[in-house]
């Protein structure tokens, strides 16, 4: 039977314990940079589910082919009421650029409660933001922030394409989450009217692209991840769509709904932060490590067989 010292013990020990600190550092670095969670069941609306401002309104019970409203809770909350308190108590923000608090201004915002939001979404929360024909809302406030091209309410039809496939929009027929961009473009105001981004971060990811009514193309819906949740941005016009509207890609106004519905039931998990199709090429952050899935997997691998083979050697050196 082998006898060990005190230094031997502690040494071997100290072995044990640097492998799990390892294991633990891997299992960050990987958790920091792994998909995000913005899991949605809990709405807070703000100021008001209407287009108050300029028409339209965000449906919350209806049902379509691909999912319900009703799976989701809605809470107005007024402006100001915004803060970090009753802002914990959702996981999601739908921030109503037209409602009648905010009046497409941002300056109706503090500057407590725009830093209260933008932490919301770092520690994990989705926020949703609409600005349907607004006029160029000031979005500096942003971590990622864009400028806009803002044609107002014209009633014009346009062109709208699907960039890239996921749970926020198809181009795919027979995927569930298929939106016919042909038929709201052409069916509704919601493309001709439609606000679209011309200068913006790099962060963004490319969803939905377009051209309104005033010849200007660019992307109108987009989405970004920022710490642990996920921001949204639709320049859609909503005035064809009202609270009776059914999420369904075979109706032209049904189409901005099911937009709508498949915002609420994305998650960070679901969207492709990290292997999007960037508005414009996304640089590596500086400064910050990064580690694939694979990486972790083989970085652990070896740290477990380098320890497993310092305790071996040591034991035939016992012997």
């Amino acid at each position: 039977m082998n006898h060990f010292s005190k230094e031997e013990v502690i040494m071997k020990k100290s072995v044990v314990t640097c492998f799990c600190l390892i294991s633990v550092v891997a299992l960050s670095l990987f958790f920091l940079n792994s998909p995000l969670y913005a899991v949605s069941g809990n709405v807070a609306v703000i100021d008001s589910l209407n287009g108050d401002e300029n028409g339209g309104a965000y449906p919350t019970t209806t049902s379509g082919p691909t999912g319900n409203f009703t799976a989701f809770t809605f809470t107005t909350m007024p402006v100001a009421n915004i803060n970090a308190a009753n802002l914990g108590a959702y996981d999601t923000v739908l921030l109503n650029m037209q409602s009648s608090g905010i009046n497409c201004d941002s300056n109706s915002l503090t500057a407590s409660q725009k830093t209260d939001l933008v932490n919301f979404v770092s520690a994990g929360g989705k926020l949703i933001i609409y600005d349907s024909e607004c006029s160029a809302v000031d979005y500096s406030w942003v971590p990622y922030p864009f400028t806009t091209n803002n044609p107002g309410a014209t009633g014009a039809t346009g062109t709208l394409s699907v960039v890239e496939n996921t749970d926020l929009a198809s181009s795919v027929t027979s995927s569930p989450k298929f939106i016919d961009a042909s038929l709201m473009a052409t069916g509704t105001d919601a493309v001709g009217d439609m606000n679209v981004m011309v200068t913006r971060d790099a962060h963004w990811c490319l969803s939905m692209s377009g051209t309104n009514v005033n010849a200007v193309k660019g992307p109108v819906q987009t989405y970004a991840a920022l710490g642990s949740g996920l921001i949204i941005w639709n320049g859609l016009d909503i005035d064809y769509m009202d609270t009776s509207t059914s999420p369904d890609s075979s109706d032209a106004e049904g189409n901005i709904a099911k937009v709508w519905l498949q915002e609420l039931q994305a998650t960070g998990a679901t969207l492709p932060t990290s292997t999007c199709t960037p508005v414009v090429p996304v640089q590596p952050p500086q400064n910050v490590p990064t580690m694939t899935e694979w990486g972790l997997i083989i970085f652990m691998f070896l740290a477990g067989l380098g320890s497993i083979y310092y305790l071996k050697r040591q034991k035939r050196v016992e012997k």
